[in-house]
């Protein structure tokens, strides 16, 4: 993996919508439409973890990890933060569907 391009857009009508193309070399690139984080920075941590930080008008405002199974079928992210004064902590797992 080389770099990562993302956009996310939650199903409810309160959506965050962040979308970039970012290499995994540590340096920040811009994030386009969205309202909680202007740059992002990826680094790959090993072969199946990527390390992910934002920022918003220069202050870091989440940090996440990304970290793939054995098996390659499931994909974990783990988020920290703070949106709009609160913080927050979040996990996800997406699951890879043969089709």
């Amino acid at each position: 993996v080389t770099g990562v391009q993302t956009c996310a857009l939650p199903i409810s009508t309160n959506f965050i919508r962040t979308e970039y193309t970012a290499k995994l070399d540590g340096k920040e690139y811009p994030v386009d439409l969205s309202s909680t984080m202007d740059f992002v920075a990826l680094k790959q941590v090993n072969p199946t973890t990527i390390e992910r930080t934002a920022k918003d008008r220069g202050k870091v405002v989440e940090t996440a990890t990304l970290k793939l199974s054995a098996d390659g079928r499931e994909l974990t992210m783990t988020s920290d933060g703070t949106g709009q004064g609160v913080k927050y902590h979040n996990v996800q797992v997406f699951e890879r569907v043969e089709e």
